[in-house]
């Protein structure tokens, strides 16, 4: 239950951030998508049905907040936890740099999905500008997913030197291994 409440409260952070916050500090170009960073983390953490569920959660409330046809981001949130819960079953859940690469193809699993799932809500005019950003948007998500893992090793560091943090237990055997 504490972990659900956390990750509920991680995407009420993120969401608050990434529609009011970011768009006032940053230019729009630059502005990393921390939603998607959280379905990917997702992703790597949770069983299928809470994580499909969280995922598909996590896009109805963007869609809410800010989107121009609802349930456009719960199905590519969704879409993008079906195929990224499936391409990790052989790998190490625990590395940092995988974190790193599912956040770069999920950027770009994005774009084809809004390009794909577009052509139904009519936003075929988009596509050229869609197909232009991707690796751009994958390297802004990248640097903010980098910039995160730095941020929670410190925090971990400093407060809760124990707590084990789901997807970053290679971080605690740091601290003990310092």
């Amino acid at each position: 239950m504490t972990r659900l409440l956390v990750l509920l409260t991680c995407t009420l952070l993120f969401l608050l951030s990434q529609t009011t916050l970011l768009p006032l500090l940053l230019p729009h170009y630059f502005k990393p998508e921390l939603l998607l960073l959280l379905v990917v983390y997702l992703c790597l953490t949770e069983g299928v049905m809470r994580g499909a569920f969280l995922s598909w959660g996590i896009g109805l409330l963007l869609d809410s907040c800010g989107g121009t046809h609802f349930g456009l981001h719960a199905t590519i949130y969704l879409s993008i936890f079906i195929v990224g819960r499936s391409s990790i079953q052989a790998v190490n859940t625990e590395s940092p740099l995988l974190l790193l690469f599912m956040v770069f193809g999920a950027s770009l699993l994005q774009s084809g999905l809004m390009i794909l799932f577009g052509s139904f809500a009519d936003l075929q005019r988009m596509t050229p500008l869609l197909l232009q950003r991707a690796t751009f948007q994958g390297s802004i998500n990248v640097l903010a997913a980098l910039l995160l893992i730095a941020l929670i090793t410190s925090l971990q560091k400093r407060f809760a030197p124990r707590l084990s943090i789901p997807g970053f237990v290679h971080l605690r055997e740091g601290i003990h291994g310092a």
